[in-house]
């Protein structure tokens, strides 16, 4: 059984990873309470990368962290995420987050600045994303309910030379924010709050800004550019 910690704080550090295929800024699970801000972290690899990686996260707050990630096949800024256990049949679920005030750019060929997933009453408001690759999601919401996203800024530019990703959780379909059930559907994906967010998107065909997989999501008020 894992035992949550609680109350870490990991502030104030420049954390710079390089590896031939797998390399992380920070990976923090099992928490709760926890503070992640003010951190820069940079990462180079050819292969998969993670700014900052979490799982089984309650009532903590990603705060004005800036993420560079470069030269990548699957690159992600931040993922926080719950999951299935497949000996028990138990979800675990992400909830109470706070995804703010972050930086975030990465260039890569598939890549999901934020991805959540398996998740409930998460904020992700007023980051600033910016991606260059073949396939790329700003902002992704996978088997998630009753978050807001809110005043992001996101700038996507998906060349699509190559196919999306279909491996991940959430595929790798250009969007600026996506909100969609995952592969392993624990959840729905309904009941969410798009607002107030500007979206500039650039691939060779029609992309959407925003692409929500139902109508029960609350999409107002927000700024878009896409072809």
């Amino acid at each position: 059984e894992e035992i949550p910690v609680n109350n870490v704080q990991i502030t104030n550090n420049k954390i710079h990873t390089e590896a031939k295929k797998y390399a992380y800024g920070l990976i923090i699970n099992h928490a709760e309470n926890a503070l992640i801000e003010n951190n820069t972290i940079t990462t180079n690899t050819t292969y998969y990368a993670a700014g900052i990686q979490s799982t089984s996260i309650t009532n903590s707050t990603y705060n004005k962290n800036t993420i560079q990630i470069n030269g990548t096949e699957l690159s992600y800024g931040i993922i926080v995420n719950g999951f299935l256990d497949y000996t028990t049949g138990q979800v675990n679920i992400v909830e109470n987050n706070q995804i703010i005030n972050n930086n975030i750019n990465i260039n890569s060929n598939n890549a999901w600045a934020i991805e959540v997933y398996i998740s409930e009453d998460n904020n992700i408001e007023n980051n600033t994303i910016t991606i260059i690759g073949q396939n790329t999601v700003g902002i992704g919401l996978g088997d998630s309910e009753r978050s807001i996203v809110s005043h992001n800024t996101i700038n996507i530019t998906s060349n699509m030379e190559i196919p999306e990703n279909n491996g991940d959780t959430i595929t790798s379909y250009p969007a600026g924010i996506k909100i969609c059930p995952t592969k392993l559907k624990v959840k729905a994906a309904n009941n969410n709050t798009i607002t107030y967010n500007n979206i500039t998107v650039n691939a060779p065909k029609q992309v959407p800004a925003i692409n929500s997989s139902t109508n029960s999501n609350k999409i107002t008020e927000n700024y878009l550019i896409s072809p």
